[in-house]
This record gives C-alpha cells, structure tokens and sequence, in this order.
C-alpha cells in the first residue's frame, strides 16, 4: 500500500521567503496545524495566496490529518467554514475517520452515562437486586411419547449427591462496580483460583482461570474489571437459554435471570410449597387430597435420608400439628413457582409415591436439577458457595418444561428475544436402534424444529449426551448430523459450529483419589455425535440449589452441559463480535485431542479447554495493512529480510509485538521478530576473509600476446557453504582498448587480497555474476570504460550458517567509468552507472505484506590513485547513490542517499613483502526515512483496524570507520605469510561498539 501524499512533506510543504510569510532567515515550513491556525485567525490574505498552490489544503500530518480535518476535531465551525471556503477537501478520507471516532465515542459516552461510570478497562461488576423466586422442574423418569425421557444428571446413572448451604462465608465481593480505583494490573491465573472456584469443582478442569487472566484486570483495591479483547469495554452480556426443570430463586443468581417461560403440561395448582430456615430445609407437597411434610436437614444429610422418614398422608389439622412442633404455620410457606408464575413442582407428583421412601429425596433434589444447571453457566462471583463459568456476563432466559409439550414456539420467541446459546440437558435414554445414530427419526418433530430456527438465526444449541455409559450419545444429542433443509437451514457456514452435543468427564477435586479427568463410566460417549462433541467436567460439579442459599453436588452429563453452554457465553462477552456459532467452532477447534482424548468415539473434538480457546489462534494468523479485515496477509508468507545497510535502525525502530488476527479476526499479539529475517553480514565476510588469507584466493593467469585467461579457485566449507572465491576472465586486448568478460562467485572477491581492494564498487555486489566489459584508449592519458553486469544480488549479504533466508533474485548493472592520469603518478577517475534490482532494494527484500517491488539505483564515484614512490601506493575512493524508495502493504521506504568511502596506503618492503593500512567507511544510508504501518487492535464494535504508523530515518546512530592492517610477504622460499588485523568503529552502525578482528594465514610447500 502506497502511503498517501508521503512525498507531500518534502515537495508542497515548503514555501520560500516573500511568498506567504514575513521575512526570516531560511525557509518557512506551512504545516496542517499552521494553516489551521491561520484559519482560526481568519487570515484570508495568508488562505488565499496558499490557494494558489495545488492540493496545498491536503497536505497532511503525521497522523494523516489536513488543516480541515484538525478543525473538525476541535469542533471550530469557523475555522471549517473559511477553509471549505478557499478549497479544502471537506471530503478527505480523514473527515470520515474523525467522524466515526466522534460516532463511537459518543455511544460509548452513553453506554457510560447508563452504566454510570467512565471509559475503564473495567467492568460495572454483577449488581444484586431483590430478584425473583424461579423454580423449574426436576424429573427422574417420565414415560413420553412410549419412550423413557430423563434428566441428563439427577436421574439415569448420573447422582443427585447432596444438599448442603454455603460452603463459604459472605465476606468481600471480588468484582468491582464503578470506577475503578488507581491502575488497573494485570491479573494472575492464580489469584482466580479461590475457595469458591475450587468449590465449583468443574472450573480447573476446563482452565478457566488462566482464561480469566486475559479478561479480567484489577484495581489497587483487589476488585476485578472485566474488559473485551482489545478493548476497555466490559464484557458484552449474553443470555443463554435453558431448557430444563425451572430455577429457583438463590443467591448465586441475583440479577442474572432475565427472561421465563412455561410450557409445562401439567397444572399449576400449588402443590409444592416451601420455607428455607438457615440449614433447615421444609417442603409441603400435596397429592390426591392429602399432605405431606419433608424436613431436610443441611447440616445432616445422613440423617434425613438414613432414618427412611416416611411422611404418612396427613390432614390439614395434621399438618398444622406437625409445623407446631418446629414452630411453623402453612403461612410460612409459600407456593415454589417457576417461570411464567407455574407450579414446577406439580410434575413431580406423578413421580412421588408417599409409600417408597427413595421418592421423598428424589423429588426434593430434582427440585434444584435446572437451578443447579443455571449456576454453572452464570452464578455470582460472590466469595459464598461457587461461581459460575461466565459469572459476570451471563444472563439467564429460562424455559420450565416438562418433555409433554412442543417447544418450537418457545425457543423461536427466545431467539427473537436475544437468547444465542441454548442449555439442554435432557434426553431420552440411549439404547440399540434409539441413539445418537438413528437422528433422522427426530428429523419432522417439533425438537427438530427449534433446533433449526435457532441455528439459522446464528444460535447455538447444546446438548447432553446422556447418563447411560452408552457408547453413542443419546437420540437427541444427534440433531447435529440431521438435514433440516425442509425448515430453511442448509448448515453451518465457515468457522461455525452450530450444535455441541457434550459428555461427561469424571474430573473431581474432592478428595485426593480423585479419578484422573477421564470419561465418567456414567456418560455415554460422543460416538455418532463425534464431529460436534466436547467432553467437560461433571462429576460431583457444586451448584446452586433450589434453595435462596443452598448449594448442592450433582453428577452427571447435565453438569457438563452447562459447563460448555457458559464456556460460549464467556468468550461471547470476550469477543462481542462473535456469534455464538463462531465461539462454539472456537471450542472444537482447541479442544484437548492428545493422549486419552483422541479417541473422538469416547471424547469427540477432545476435553473442553478455555485457555486454549483464547491463545490458540484459529487457521493461523494475519498482518493488517489497511484498517479493512479484506486487506489481511497471513503471517508464514509475511517477512522483511534486512541487508546491512538498515539492518540496526529498522531492528531498534520496531515495536517488539503488533497485533495479528486470526480468520475469526480475533486480535493476537505476535512478535515482530517473526517477521524480520537478519543477516550476519560481518560473520560472513570474515569467514570468507579466512578462506582467502589461508585456503586459496591466488590467482592463476595463461597469457600470449593478445589474448589472457585468468581463474581463481573457491574451496567449499563446512555445512555445505562456499568461501565465494572463484573468479573467471577473458581479456583480449587491441591497440585502441581491451574487452572482457568475467565471472566471480562474489564480485567483492574478483581482485587479489589487499588494502586496496575495498575500493571497488560497493553498488556492483553480486554473487553469480557474469559480466562484460570494453575499454577504449580515447588517448594517452585517458580511457573510457563501460561494462555490464549481472548477478544475484550481492546486497544482501547472508552467512550460510547462521541465516536460513536466502536471496537469488538477480540485480542488473550498467556503469561508466572515465579515468586519466594527470601525471605519471596520480590517476583520477569518474564513474556513473546505474543498478537495478529485482525485487529488492539495496538488498532488503521481503515478502506477503513486505512484498518490496524492482528498484533502481544511480550512482557516482571518484577514484584516485597515487603512486609517490615504486614501493608506495596512496588510494582513495568515494561513493554516493541515489535510491528509489518502495511502497509495501506495511513498509514504505522513502529515496534513499546512501555513501562510502575508503583510503589506503601501501608500501612494499621488497619483492615478495608489503604492507598496508587503511581507513574506510562500509555503505550506510546518509538520508533516507522507513515507515511502517501495523496494527494494534480492532473496534469491537465495527470490522475496523486500529493502525500505528512507526516512521523512523534509517540513518545509523554513527557511521562506521574500519581501521585495518594488512602485512603479506614470503619470509622463507616455501613458506607464505599473510595477517590482517582490523578495528571496526561504530560497528554496523552502534555507536560505541567496536570490533576487532585478527587474522594469519599459512602456507608452506612441503
């Protein structure tokens, strides 16, 4: 993506004296903010001479803004109108970013106002209110339809466990309301691990609380803040539905009640009546004209069920006799009501027979199956009892339904109503030929039905697999696999999931002989249902009971159910922009699938895991370079491989993360040094420095008169790389010039070893290269020399064994060069050419969203040579080149001034000795500017990116000076000596960093 107007700044910003401004010294930079300010004034004289200039009221800032837009957003109608009136672009892609900046901030504003508290990454915390008395049905087994229908836990295989009150005291809320106090911190996973978490006995199982970790922030209080992902906003409440028994009213559900329905079949007559005294549990249930009385003792469960107390059937009179006894009237009790104001407990008469004693417990613990349920999604964090999976943002919606009715119409109103996630845990038990795998018997019911409405309008629709020890999950749990085209939906689109069906894992904190977290022997397995299925803790799972303050243990596939339902609702709120559908593909795609859980007939997807589900990145990762979801670049073809020359600066400019999204565009925080291939272009020339000094690099010439063929033999190295030394010539000469065509591995490397080697071109690196030159004798004392050479680009220097990238895009050179002696001993000469690269500049080269295009280069020098005595040589050379910047979907590179420099000195000390100093300077960029865009979140309310632009001069800090020595000579007839020794000043850039490099090679005949 090519920047806006990023010449704008160098081209149109500058006026010159006597134009537009007083008279000073120097130059007057015109700036967005100095024309608004002169708008601000009513300046007309000063807008109207600035008309003259083309797009002068565009020139932007470094955020992107026009004078007109900065009016915009100090809301100076006055300004804006003057600068509308001169020629601003009030159409100027700026104005519609200040104005959606203004929209969001203005819904924020009044989302604030209501929830009476400011813009914090914080939350207003779960507030009680005087709540409602809710009560949903239980049921152990009820013949339906000539089957047998059942609870998924409380009933079948799975056990009720025991009633007991708070396990905890009422000591400190730990969510805060309001503002927050101080800064807000970062929340350890540790500090979510507390009594009442542990209590729920599902949580750890499941890695809630690392989860909470990324959501949740705390204040200097304690007191947590609940913010979205990437965002200051509070977790977005979500109301899940829940088919079930009914809820009754309990603490841990203050406030998180929103909704009820009834569609019970059977009366509403006040059958079951209750009162709750401390641990003191009563209950009154009348059938047939008679009355019973049930006391349960919290404290005791063993006494109420171990004495086999047998209400007999009592009268009135009776009745008020035995309350007298525990100092009670009938008025103390009142009728325990469901949704929609109905008797849940009614249909459990049909169930309880006064003469069996099992049935007085059943039917009291079956009472809590659908409060129970609803704890687990969405009970109060409130340091009593336990809390539930999405314990902030859940919202129940509650269905109190008896198997005996159509539900179709309830669940289409629920949807319409907001309802996204639905709870189900019930079923039919699983048997041969009635199981998961016969689903399409269930394809024309009205089950069916509500399933499909809920799923075409982006619901999700969770279910039990059943409490059988089955191996398939029960018939309903198999809707999934079911073609419900005939009512209007044709399936999930990508990245959805619209059906979960659940099994239950045997996972307990209890005790230390806990089972190890595998599938519980009651649940039946995932089996036909194994493409959508999840296994989740539900093994005596603490929850709220029926009771205001009661909590109870319950196992079963019910338990588990929840426990996945509320995993939706929580990421839901994490991710507002998600459907539910969406986050439920989250759940199967990073579900536990090692070890034991791969075996998907048993745990279908794997063991449900929210910590995963929120650092697990779905179908890999993208870069943005636009503030468009549409303009993603996935990360794996996305890297900026540096050459030396920008290495350092780009390096130290670079934020250490950006923001990458995944398909489901949810924001991750990813490494910049994934992105970024490095070279070690130091390690690389002194390797090959060595190969040269102590392997070969000597130079081996067959001559006649006219004609001349020289080579330089390579070595290969260790780890399959090469020294780069071979060269290979052909010179003819003429009276009137020569030609040559050449080759060199590394064209650094085409001249024998010494002090004045470096002054070859540095622009002409290649690797590979082949090239052709001719050189005309325009007189005596001058030549002209024009050559052409290809290679791969040589810029971009990479060590074989520390740096994977390689690059063998090749580069393109045409160079002149006129020289002339002005004496016998000082030769001066010129140079021009031109450098061209594919797909690289100066070597840099990347890929995807760092995809650099051709560039080209031109380039100058000046040589000089002096030759003050025959056994002393003084050299000097200067480059200087001009390069073409380069636009990339996240880099832009400005043009480019780039130099080096060297000076040398070499003296012989006979015919096979000399040595040599010299001073030089590798090249480095003397003007030149990178600007990088990134993302660094997202609007969880829009498909918008957040954008950073990172711009920095891509001059070093210090410029680099290498000090070396050089010594080569023939001490004895057989024995060659070579030593350099090199000081590099400022290395690659660094200011203050000094390297220093030794080197002796050896050679003896023998």
């Amino acid at each position: 993506m090519a920047f806006k107007n990023k010449s704008m700044t160098i081209g149109a910003a500058i006026f010159c004296l006597g134009t537009l401004v007083p008279a000073v010294t120097g130059a007057y930079a015109i700036s967005p903010m100095e024309i608004y300010r002169q708008a601000r004034q009513q300046n007309e004289v000063f807008l109207q001479k600035l008309s003259r200039y083309r797009n002068a009221f565009d020139m932007q800032d470094k955020d992107g803004n026009t004078a007109y837009c900065i009016a915009l957003r100090y809301n100076d109608v006055s300004a804006q109108e003057i600068l509308e009136k001169y020629g601003a672009d009030t159409g100027h892609s700026c104005v519609e970013s200040i104005e959606r900046e203004k929209a969001e901030k203005a819904r924020r504003a009044e989302r604030n106002a209501a929830a009476k508290r400011r813009r914090f990454r914080s939350s207003e915390g779960v507030f009680a209110d005087s709540g409602n008395n809710y009560l949903w049905w239980g049921l152990g087994a009820l013949a339906v339809g000539g089957g047998v229908a059942a609870l998924a836990g409380g009933g079948g295989s799975g056990s009720s466990g025991e009633i007991h009150g708070p396990s905890g005291t009422y000591g400190k809320v730990y969510l805060g309301t309001g503002e927050p106090s101080g800064s807000l911190t970062k929340v350890d996973a540790n500090e979510f691990r507390t009594a009442e978490y542990n209590r729920s006995n599902f949580l750890e199982g499941i890695n809630a609380a690392e989860a909470y970790s990324y959501m949740y922030s705390k204040d200097d209080r304690g007191l947590l803040y609940s913010h979205q992902a990437n965002s200051d906003e509070a977790l977005k409440k979500v109301k899940v539905g829940v088919i079930d028994t009914g809820v009754f009213h309990n603490r841990d559900l203050d406030g998180k009640i929103v909704g009820s329905y009834d569609i019970n079949s059977y009366n509403t007559a006040g059958d079951v009546r209750g009162k709750i005294a401390g641990n003191m549990h009563y209950y009154i249930f009348s059938k047939d004209g008679s009355y019973y009385f049930l006391q349960v003792d919290t404290s005791d469960m063993s006494a109420t069920v171990g004495n086999g107390k047998r209400g007999p059937a009592l009268t009135p009179s009776e009745l008020d006799n035995i309350l007298a006894q525990v100092g009670l009237t009938q008025g103390d009790f009142e009728v325990m009501n469901g949704g929609g104001g109905s008797n849940p407990g009614t249909s459990l008469m049909g169930k309880f027979d006064p003469d069996d004693i099992n049935t007085w417990w059943e039917v009291a613990t079956n009472l809590s199956h659908g409060t129970h349920v609803a704890g687990i999604i969405a009970g109060n964090k409130n340091d009593m009892g336990s809390h539930g999976v999405a314990f902030e943002n859940g919202e129940i919606v509650a269905a109190s339904w008896d198997m005996g009715t159509d539900i179709s119409a309830t669940v289409k109103d629920m949807v319409d109503k907001g309802v996204e996630v639905f709870n189900n845990s019930w079923g039919y038990n699983a048997v041969d030929g009635w199981n998961a795998g016969n689903a399409e018997e269930l394809a024309n019911t009205s089950d069916a039905e509500a399933y499909a409405y809920a799923a075409k309008n982006g619901a999700v629709w969770v279910q039990a697999t059943g409490n059988d020890g089955y191996h398939d999950a029960a018939i309903h749990a198999g809707l999934g696999n079911v073609d419900l085209s005939q009512y209007g939906y044709d399936g999930p689109g990508e990245y959805e999931a619209p059906f979960l069906a659940v099994a239950a894992l045997d996972y307990s904190t209890k005790d230390a002989s806990a089972p190890s977290g595998y599938l519980a022997g009651y649940s039946n397995w995932c089996g036909s249902a194994s493409g959508y299925c999840l296994a989740a803790p539900g093994t005596d799972v603490e929850s709220t009971g029926a009771v205001t303050e009661g909590f109870m243990d319950e196992s079963g596939t019910s338990m588990a159910t929840p426990a996945v339902a509320g995993s939706v609702a929580l990421l839901m709120g994490y991710y507002p922009w998600l459907s539910a559908q969406n986050v439920a593909y989250i759940l199967l795609e990073t579900a536990n699938d090692q070890g034991e859980y791969a075996d998907s007939a048993k745990y279908g997807q794997g063991a449900l895991d929210l910590e995963a589900a929120v650092t697990t990145p779905i179908d890999g990762l993208r870069l943005a370079s636009s503030s468009s979801f549409n303009s993603l670049t996935p990360v794996g073809i996305s890297k900026l491989s540096l050459s030396s020359s920008m290495q350092n600066k780009i390096l130290k400019a670079l934020p250490k993360t950006v923001t990458a999204f995944d398909a489901l565009n949810r924001p991750f925080e990813y490494s910049t040094e994934n992105l970024v291939n490095t070279t070690h272009a130091s390690n690389a020339n002194l390797r090959n420095a060595v190969s040269r000094l102590a392997m070969g690099g000597a130079k081996k010439t067959v001559k006649d008169e006219r004609t001349g063929f020289a080579f330089t033999t390579s070595e290969s190295m260790d780890n399959g790389g090469r020294a780069g030394l071979a060269t290979m010539e052909v010179v003819n000469e003429t009276d009137s010039g020569s030609t040559r065509f050449y080759y060199a591995e590394n064209s650094k490397y085409d001249t024998p070893e010494s002090v004045l080697a470096p002054t070859s071109n540095p622009y002409l690196a290649m690797n590979e290269a082949y090239g052709a030159e001719n050189m005309l004798k325009l007189s005596d004392t001058s030549r002209l020399k024009l050559s052409l050479q290809t290679g791969e680009n040589g810029l971009y220097e990479r060590d074989y064994e520390q740096d994977n990238h390689s690059f063998t895009e090749r580069s393109y050179a045409f160079s002149g060069e006129y020289s002339f002696n002005m004496t016998d001993y000082l030769e001066i000469a010129t140079l021009g050419g031109m450098l061209m690269e594919n797909d690289a500049l100066l070597g840099m080269n990347g890929t995807g969203g760092f995809g650099i295009k051709d560039s080209s280069t031109y380039y100058m020098g000046l040589r000089a040579a002096l030759n003050l005595t025959p056994n002393l040589s003084l050299v000097a050379a200067y480059y200087r080149g001009y390069t073409q910047g380069a636009d990339t979907p996240m880099l832009a590179i400005s043009d480019l001034q780039t130099e080096s420099f060297m000076l040398a000195g070499e003296y012989r000390l006979n015919a096979t000795d000399k040595v040599g100093i010299s001073l030089s300077s590798p090249l480095s960029v003397v003007k030149g500017r990178a600007s990088l865009l990134y993302a660094n979140g997202r609007d969880n309310n829009s498909d918008t990116i957040y954008l950073n632009k990172l711009t920095t001069s891509l001059t070093p800090e210090a410029k680099e000076y290498d000090l070396g020595l050089y010594y080569q000579g023939q001490p004895k007839k057989d024995l060659s000596l070579t030593g350099k020794v090199q000081a590099r000043f400022n290395a690659d850039g660094e200011k203050g960093v000094t390297d220093y490099i030794g080197i002796v090679g050896v050679q003896s005949a023998f």
